[in-house]
């Protein structure tokens, strides 16, 4: 019964990585085109 439990926990569990791994790089990203340097150091 266990095994059961976590056979379908994994994919829950993969699941909350990506997205916290895209929510991440989101605010990488919007913090840097946010930055006016970040466009000087372009050009």
């Amino acid at each position: 019964m266990i095994w059961v439990r976590r056979i379908i926990a994994l994919p829950f569990i993969i699941m909350a990585f990506v997205t916290f791994q895209v929510g991440v790089l989101a605010q990488q990203t919007a913090s840097n085109l946010i930055n006016p340097s970040f466009y000087l150091e372009t050009l």
